[in-house]
């Protein structure tokens, strides 16, 4: 009987979920994370990498991740997978 209770009440709450992600959709509302590199941060992005600025650097300007600024760069097909990811604006100084 219990276990009954607990499986209705779990089929309740997904239904209301769907049913609310449903209507925020409807709204023009979207899940998820929200997008770092934003149209203005990948034309920057661009424009940076053209200039001869590296990866590091443009992430410490920007104030993101190394990796999000290779997807970004991948995403306009200008430069290929590095391998590097996180922040290390330190050594980028250092190195730039």
């Amino acid at each position: 009987m219990t276990a009954a209770l607990a499986q209705l009440r779990v089929d309740t709450i997904r239904e209301n979920t769907r049913r609310g992600l449903g209507h925020a959709r409807a709204q023009g509302r979207i899940g998820g994370r929200p997008k770092v590199m934003t149209p203005e941060r990948v034309d920057a992005t661009l424009t940076m990498r053209k200039d001869g600025d590296s990866i590091r650097k443009i992430a410490c300007v920007l104030d993101v991740g190394t990796s999000s600024v290779v997807r970004a760069l991948d995403r306009e097909r200008s430069v290929g997978p590095s391998g590097r990811s996180g922040k290390d604006c330190a050594l980028a100084r250092l190195h730039d």
